[in-house]
């Protein structure tokens, strides 16, 4: 018999079983969706920004929406002046960043003057046939709206799997997706169509943004105000 042990076998320390709560399914699944915006995980501050950008963007493409729709060559042409006139202000800048910033190389200097001189060139052109330059303006705009709005309507559509607002997150994916695939897929458009298609889309995404900035996380502050009540 082992003078350590009197009973043959060394005594085993006793087994404490821990009981973790496991967490809910919904929950893990929502942490592992990367386009998901929880309110219920927010602070008040980040709700209130994430309310506001969609406001500040549903009143952006409002606007821009009816001046398409009411007066399209003479927004067409505002936005290639406002292009041209910052050409031209970097223009300027880079032209004088080269001619009185010593403490740079001299190369570096030497292509800031020519580069400023080519977005100099480039914007005295654009400012002296706005109509052509609001043409290839449109151009990019339209493909650049394109992307964006096929990228957004993912994003919402994302969103709203779990979304206690789902209603307005699928509308707006989905107006979105179908406004950017049909810009993308359909160049046959004239250039009046597309714009009458832009503009409504535009005023149709923008008051769906807006009525998102009212309704997304009022449930959340409700509960915030009731806590900081008790």
């Amino acid at each position: 018999m082992n003078a350590e042990f009197p009973n043959g076998t060394p005594e085993q320390p006793e087994r404490k079983t821990e009981y973790v709560e496991a967490e809910p399914l919904g929950r893990r699944e929502r942490y592992e969706n990367p386009t998901f915006l929880d309110p219920f995980e927010m602070g008040r501050q980040a709700i209130k920004h994430i309310r506001g950008g969609f406001g500040i963007s549903g009143l952006v493409m409002l606007v821009i929406g009816l001046c398409l729709l009411f007066a399209p060559g003479r927004t067409l042409a505002f936005a290639a002046g406002l292009v041209a006139v910052g050409l031209l202000v970097g223009a300027v800048f880079r032209v004088l960043m080269g001619f009185f910033e010593k403490y740079v190389p001299g190369g570096w200097r030497v292509l800031s003057i020519i580069f400023g001189i080519m977005l100099g060139i480039a914007a005295i052109i654009m400012l002296r046939n706005l109509s052509a330059s609001a043409n290839v303006l449109f151009l990019i705009f339209t493909l650049g709206m394109g992307f964006s709005w096929v990228f957004e309507g993912i994003m919402a559509l994302g969103e709203s799997g779990f979304a206690r607002s789902q209603g307005w997150a699928i509308a707006y994916g989905l107006i979105s997706l179908l406004a950017g695939v049909t810009v993308l897929a359909v160049p046959a458009f004239s250039a009046a169509s597309l714009i009458v298609f832009i503009g409504i889309m535009l005023v149709v995404s923008g008051l769906v943004s807006i009525i998102r900035a009212f309704t997304f996380g009022k449930a959340a502050l409700h509960q915030l105000q009731e806590e900081e009540a008790r």
